[in-house]
């Protein structure tokens, strides 16, 4: 091996040795121990719906040294916001709100717990906070629980919180389930309908030769109906596709699309109606009779 890869390699070694070493080696203060308070949800009312506003709250338990207790100690606290607009966050300990925006404690509380609730102003953004609670001054005491008190402004606990804007459950609901109609009227009139209702394509007509004369246009049509009366509903128009009604024969006698050849007409008519040459599609192009009762009609299908 040359002495130039020697190099190359040594180079190589000690700079992965550097990157493993320094993250180990590098120095950082422990957490401070503090107040996780979790997750503050908040949506306006909607309609005739409450909305929601979330109070959090966590217990403080602090605790003084015997010597403390003997002495007229006092600590001073404040919690300060690290992260965000300090104003949308606002804090209360035991129900009420902090006075000039500090509280004190002493071991001349009858109880060794406080209760700090924190809540989120409406302009707050939906994201997360964290801060400090730093001791602003101490009488007759250098230590709270585990957190030596070094001097002014020692920061001593560490409080986090996410203020989570939603829409209302039933709002978003509401959506969600117009959003699944739209789904499903998208894949009805782009997919199943033409599948389950298909409509003449083209120019296609049915022609009336003798012993009248008439012509009727089927494109866009599912479906020609010749019947004595008959009316299609708007719902049914919208959803299945447009059914043009002729009266021309006193039977019932139908002309649809058919699914299986492209260039024929499939018919459905009643026992009184027969077609000459028998068959039962129309061919365009070809000429046809039909039989109604006593009368008989040339037609063909162009």
């Amino acid at each position: 091996m040359s002495k130039t890869s020697i190099k190359i390699l040594s180079s190589i070694a000690f700079i992965l040795f550097l990157s493993v070493l320094l993250p180990s080696c590098s120095s950082s203060e422990s957490n401070l121990p503090g107040l996780e308070f979790g997750e503050a949800i908040e949506y306006d009312d909607f309609l005739f719906f409450s909305g929601r506003k979330d109070t959090l709250k966590r217990a403080f338990t602090y605790q003084f040294n015997d010597w403390a207790k003997t002495k007229s100690s006092s600590v001073k606290f404040k919690l300060i916001s690290s992260s965000g607009n300090s104003s949308d966050v606002n804090f209360l300990i035991d129900g009420k709100p902090f006075e000039n925006g500090t509280f004190t404690l002493n071991p001349n509380n009858k109880l060794d717990t406080v209760e700090i609730s924190m809540f989120f102003s409406s302009n707050s953004k939906n994201d997360f906070y964290e801060g400090e609670m730093i001791a602003l001054s101490s009488s007759q005491i250098d230590r709270v629980n585990d957190s030596e008190i070094k001097g002014q402004e020692t920061s001593l606990f560490y409080w986090s919180g996410y203020s989570v804007k939603k829409q209302h459950p039933v709002l978003r609901g509401l959506k969600l389930f117009l959003l699944l109609i739209l789904i499903v009227l998208f894949i009805w009139f782009f997919f199943l309908k033409r599948m389950i209702y298909p409509s003449f394509k083209g120019k296609v007509k049915f022609i009336f030769e003798t012993p009248i004369s008439k012509i009727i246009k089927l494109k866009g049509a599912r479906k020609l109906c010749f019947t004595k009366s008959g009316k299609q509903k708007f719902l049914n128009k919208v959803f299945t596709g447009r059914i043009i009604f002729d009266s021309s024969f006193e039977e019932e006698f139908e002309v649809s699309p058919s699914p299986r050849f492209k260039n024929k007409l499939e018919i459905r008519s009643s026992e009184h109606v027969s077609i000459e040459p028998y068959t039962r599609y129309l061919e365009r192009g070809n000429n046809y009779t039909v039989k109604v009762n006593n009368q008989e009609f040339k037609i063909s299908i162009l």
